[in-house]
């Protein structure tokens, strides 16, 4: 059981420093993160963007850029496009977003002529580390795709499993969220849920433990599943937390974000290289903790 991001933490700093590409990189807050795990031997950064803006702001920061290389690049498009091509000359092993919209990235990422591979599906992890829950878990997916389908939400599952194998967790244990822990067919997330777990049990889904429909008192509390009579490995200890759809995702990541003091890092997998696609908004910390959850699904040597 992993209970704190220092964990992550410790195999980034016992792994080969990281080559991070940045597309887009003239934002304080990815400069104070990139800074940091550079400081600390993560990384090595590889920047591209505005070098003007990139100079004033590293210059304010204090972060000294003499041994990093720098691409410029003037527009959003051509930073993301130009990141992405390193990417795929081997010239770095993580993809990260700067000051530059999602859409935009993701684009580049999935161009079918010069963008990368993806398998089995392209989703995004939150790793969340809060204080009212005794372990580390990921909330997937609430960032990239809208309104997953269930052979989606199947693809969304094994990313994350693989993220736990990278960890060490062998059988992580996925809840898949509704509004209650039955089936209504009105209800297609507790379908959806209820087909995921017979997938599972079925070995269609594999290498974890997948449970739902649940509710999310039943995901995080075993008093709750006890007292609604709800007989479950996952309820009360769920590594993974699979939302319906994009929008309950998001709210659920930023109600925990803000109402609930949680330390967390965002990572989407589902091409050869983790790709970090904060949100702008991210403070330097959770730029920082999404750097090693990154590093984490690299393949680690030292």
């Amino acid at each position: 059981m992993i209970t704190s991001f220092d964990t992550i933490i410790d195999i980034a700093k016992n792994s080969q420093p990281k080559k991070v590409v940045v597309a887009a990189a003239e934002g304080e807050s990815v400069l104070q993160a990139v800074q940091l795990a550079y400081k600390e031997k993560l990384i090595q950064p590889i920047l591209v963007g505005d070098k003007q803006k990139i100079s004033l702001l590293a210059k304010k920061i204090k972060f000294d850029l003499s041994a990093i290389e720098i691409y410029p690049e003037k527009t959003l498009a051509g930073s993301a496009k130009k990141a992405v091509a390193l990417i795929k000359e081997n010239k770095a092993e993580i993809l990260m977003k700067g000051l530059i919209n999602t859409g935009i990235i993701l684009k580049a990422v999935l161009n079918k002529e010069v963008g990368l591979p993806v398998s089995p599906i392209l989703s995004h992890i939150t790793v969340i580390e809060a204080p009212a829950y005794h372990k580390l878990f990921v909330i997937t997916d609430g960032g990239v795709i809208p309104d997953p389908t269930l052979n989606d939400k199947a693809g969304i599952i094994k990313n994350a499993v693989h993220f736990f194998h990278k960890l060490g967790v062998t059988n992580p244990k996925v809840a898949i969220a509704s509004a209650a822990e039955t089936v209504n067919l009105k209800m297609h997330s507790s379908v959806d849920a209820a087909l995921l777990a017979i997938m599972n049990k079925r070995h269609q889904i594999e290498d974890c433990i997948v449970d739902g429909p649940l509710a999310l008192d039943n995901i995080v509390s075993s008093d709750a599943c006890r007292q609604k009579g709800i007989d479950t490995e996952v309820g009360g200890d769920a590594d993974i937390i699979v939302v319906p759809t994009i929008e309950s995702g998001n709210m659920l990541l930023k109600s925990i974000k803000y109402f609930g003091n949680a330390r967390m890092g965002g990572v989407v997998l589902g091409t050869p290289v983790p790709i970090i696609l904060s949100s702008r908004a991210d403070p330097p910390e959770m730029e920082y903790l999404s750097i090693v959850s990154a590093i984490a699904m690299c393949k680690q040597s030292k």
